[in-house]
């Protein structure tokens, strides 16, 4: 009996708190894990067996289909009063609309029951922690809910506050409080805000209407009427503070280097812009625009070092450098040379479609240079789909952007972070689908989630340069870099990640097209070639495969 995949830790955020304690927080679906980076244990892990418990046995509550003759219960809220929560259930059952249709079936013909729905947990899409390290922001996508964490000083995770928001902001740029007002929060109202326009009634009624079709008809005005009339609104107390007209795609805040109180949002999207906004409250204000991609910008990156300094990469796929106070690009390069290099040098480059690979990932670090040339900021990329990165050498005082290497890996890069007071560069790895592949499952020998990197002055085309020494748990193969403690966390940690107790096992679909990009896992681990503009004759061609997958008798 072959053992079902787990999912792959799409997330990675390091943290330093005060002292020496280093800490991991990884995700893999809809758990966070937080490691201890000396000793790779785990140090916490939510949500809890507790906490996922009850959380699965109202959302099978929900999927059993359980017929009521009163409206159903709104889901009780941990952080809510009882009294609040009583008002609730009380404001659902005078809002809701309930219409009772029956149904004829033939005799001695059961009734169908509902079908049970498999509860799912949200998957967790977002890590950050705040510059102290004491507070954690994590992002769910299914149910676009924003969740704070205090970390402890030894790494426990305890859930502070939780806010849900039901639609989608598309271009809005939205400021919440780290931690919600209580007074603001109760001060909204807790159900949704009925319109003042008087309804449409529908002038039929199931006395006057009997055919199969009318009467279906009829039921879909209701329930048309019945969802107009309810405009929902977050309950959490939020401030918008822009908006772009295209699809956001990355936000990063920087810093004026000549006054470190001036702040500025930076913020990219859909139709290659990326601009720089006035921190709040005048972010309404924009200061520039860095301009030069051809294709949407899918990542942004500042260096902490050099605060001036704004790298950003495209669809083309292409790597940027600009100064992003002037709004002056200072450097480029176009990255699709090096993307082929990349894939040919990959022994699965046989598996390879056609096609471009959007940067997915951008991660930079200042660094000593051998040539007397000043400190220079080395650039790691990766690609979507890709078993591997690049790395790059940019000379702030020459403007001199460079390429430096290439790191082939056993499986397709998903996140990237950087340890700049170790010296580490861990590498989370798609060991569910096959490598260069976003949509077919893996049938090659399982990679290691993480891959830890130790950053060492080597020799390399006979000059002494810094270079990024990998150690690999299957095969053994590593190099000497901090007296091998970056070997000890690779182990360490891989072998901690494959323990059962966290594995989150998961059910790989294939694609449900036949000319799909990812696998209905891949749409959430990767889908940046979404934002890809299709021409007019791809748009036309796609339709038409569509409609012949949905209605073949047609054809």
């Amino acid at each position: 009996m072959t053992t079902p995949p787990c999912h792959p830790f799409q997330k990675l955020c390091c943290i330093s708190q005060s002292g020496d304690i280093h800490l991991l927080l990884v995700a893999t679906g809809p758990h966070i894990l937080s490691l201890d980076l000396k000793n790779g244990g785990i140090v916490s892990k939510w949500p809890n067996d507790a906490v996922q418990s009850a959380e699965r046995q109202s959302l099978e509550e929900l999927g059993n289909g359980i017929v009521d003759d009163d409206p159903p219960a709104k889901r009780r809220k941990p952080n809510l009063s009882k009294r609040q929560q009583d008002e609730q259930e009380d404001d659902s059952r005078d809002s809701s609309i309930s219409v009772e249709f029956v149904s004829e079936r033939a005799k001695g013909q059961r009734r169908k029951k509902k079908k049970a729905v498999e509860p799912v947990l949200p998957n967790v899409s977002h890590i950050i922690a705040t510059l102290d390290g004491l507070r954690v922001v994590a992002t769910t996508a299914e149910d676009k809910c924003i969740r704070v964490f205090e970390l402890g000083s030894s790494g426990q995770l305890t859930l502070l506050s939780e806010r849900h928001n039901d639609r989608d902001k598309f271009g809005d740029v939205y400021a919440l409080p780290l931690h919600p007002s209580l007074e603001k929060a109760t001060a909204l109202p807790s159900k949704p805000q009925l319109q003042k326009t008087k309804p449409m009634k529908p002038s039929a009624s199931e006395l006057t209407v009997h055919t199969k079709g009318n009467l279906e008809a009829l039921r879909q005005q209701k329930l048309q009427n019945a969802s107009a009339s309810k405009k929902t609104a977050p309950t959490f107390e939020h401030r918008l503070i822009l908006g772009h007209v295209s699809l956001l795609t990355d936000l990063v805040v920087g810093t004026d280097p000549s006054n470190d109180s001036r702040e500025y949002i930076l913020t990219a999207d859909r139709d290659e812009h990326i601009r720089v906004s006035r921190g709040i409250p005048q972010a309404h204000v924009i200061k520039n625009y860095c301009l030069g991609h051809t294709e949407f910008v899918s990542k942004l990156c500042t260096v902490p070092d050099l605060p001036q300094i704004l790298i950003s990469g495209g669809g083309e796929p292409s790597l940027r450098i600009y100064d992003w106070l002037r709004g002056t690009c200072v450097a480029a390069a176009s990255l699709e040379e090096d993307l082929k290099h990349l894939i040919s040098s990959s022994a699965f480059n046989g598996l390879i479609s056609s096609g471009i690979r959007a940067v997915s990932c951008i991660q930079a670090m200042k660094v000593r240079d051998t040539d007397d040339l000043g400190d220079v900021i080395m650039i790691v990329v990766a690609f979507e789909g890709i078993p591997g990165i690049s790395t790059y050498l940019f000379h702030p005082e020459k403007c001199l952007l460079k390429q430096d290497r290439q790191y082939v890996m056993d499986a397709n890069v998903l996140d990237i972070v950087l340890l700049k007071e170790s010296g580490l560069m861990l590498v989370s790895l798609d060991n569910v689908h096959s490598p260069l592949s976003t949509k077919e499952p893996t049938s090659h020998a399982l990679a290691p989630a993480i891959r830890v990197f130790g950053l060492k002055l080597e020799k390399f085309d006979g000059e002494q340069q810094f270079g990024w020494v990998g150690y690999d748990p299957a095969t053994g193969s590593h190099g000497t870099v901090h007296n091998g403690s970056f070997e000890d966390i690779a182990s360490k940690l891989n072998q901690t990640l494959q323990s059962n107790d966290i594995r989150h096992e998961i059910e790989l679909q294939s694609a449900t097209k036949p000319n799909a990009l990812y696998s209905p896992l891949g749409e959430f681990l990767y889908g940046l070639e979404n934002l890809r503009k299709k021409s007019q004759g791809d748009g036309q061609e796609q339709e038409a495969e569509e409609l012949a997958v949905t209605h073949p008798e047609e054809r």
